[in-house]
């Protein structure tokens, strides 16, 4: 995905492809920024975002809906399943 800025609660779209051995299925993946600058398990600055995965075509219905949580100099800290 794209870096650059982003503002909290801003929300992004990407379109991309994915390949399930001969056949290719169109997807959508939509991140929003829930918290920019935060303290998670005592690191600073951390970023919250949500991601939602869905077919292109179809119902819409999410595929995978998770929030990842990131920490400078560390990655991913945190990964949990939205509701």
């Amino acid at each position: 995905y794209p870096l650059g800025l982003w503002n909290q609660g801003e929300t992004r779209t990407f379109d991309y492809v994915c390949w399930y051995g001969n056949e290719r299925r169109a997807k959508v993946t939509t991140i929003t920024i829930q918290d920019i600058d935060y303290e998670c398990f005592g690191m600073a600055h951390c970023l919250r975002i949500e991601w939602i995965l869905r077919d292109k075509e179809g119902s819409g219905r999410p595929l995978d809906h998770r929030v990842y949580v990131f920490a400078p100099n560390q990655g991913m800290v945190s990964e949990a399943k939205a509701n």
